[in-house]
């Protein structure tokens, strides 16, 4: 039987390079806002420490747990987008955050995670072909859903992430005309 310690079957070389990123943007961060009295840096390595116990949280938690809510998950994180337009914090201009207290939380982040669930849930599905016209539809459903409440913010930076997504879609089965038609559209674009 094979070992399904998660000790085990952690890849060391994704979470060297997870912990060099994070350090090299605090660092950033650091050094951008160090003539700056409002804390910046401070704020980030707050958030550093308190997602490590976050991260072990989501490595023992079982797989099917966030098979099985998935949907739900991505639910949540819907109506956190859209309870921006009622509740949301207006910081330059861009209405992307919720207040609390002297931190501010950006759904649109946890959005990402959400919208990976909810397609890693759709595309498991044995009968998902992304040939046929109706899947592809409602594959570019779940990840259009997020991008049309991060639009009007404005926080378009967020929303064009989700261009990802066509790569996880076209390696599961949809017409590279998507990819090509992407790709064309970024090139005239720019």
């Amino acid at each position: 039987m094979k070992n399904q310690s998660v000790k085990n079957n952690i890849d060391w070389i994704s979470v060297f390079i997870y912990i060099a990123l994070v350090t090299l943007g605090w660092l950033n961060i650091y050094s951008s806002s160090l003539l700056s009295t409002d804390g910046t840096y401070q704020k980030q390595l707050i958030f550093i420490c308190c997602t490590i116990p976050l991260i072990f949280v989501v490595l023992f938690v079982d797989g099917k747990f966030y098979e099985k809510y998935a949907s739900i998950i991505f639910g949540v994180s819907l109506l956190s987008l859209a309870g921006l337009f009622l509740f949301g914090k207006t910081i330059a201009g861009q209405r992307c955050w919720y207040a609390i207290g002297s931190f501010t939380l950006q759904p649109s982040e946890f959005a990402k995670a959400a919208t990976s669930l909810a397609l890693a849930k759709y595309l498991s599905d044995t009968q998902i072909n992304l040939k046929e016209t109706n899947r592809q539809i409602q594959a570019l459903a779940i990840m259009l859903l997020p991008v049309m409440l991060i639009l009007p913010q404005p926080d378009p930076g967020s929303a064009l992430i989700y261009s990802a997504f066509i790569l996880v879609l076209y390696r599961e089965g949809l017409p590279s005309w998507y990819v090509w038609t992407a790709f064309i559209t970024i090139i005239l674009f720019v």
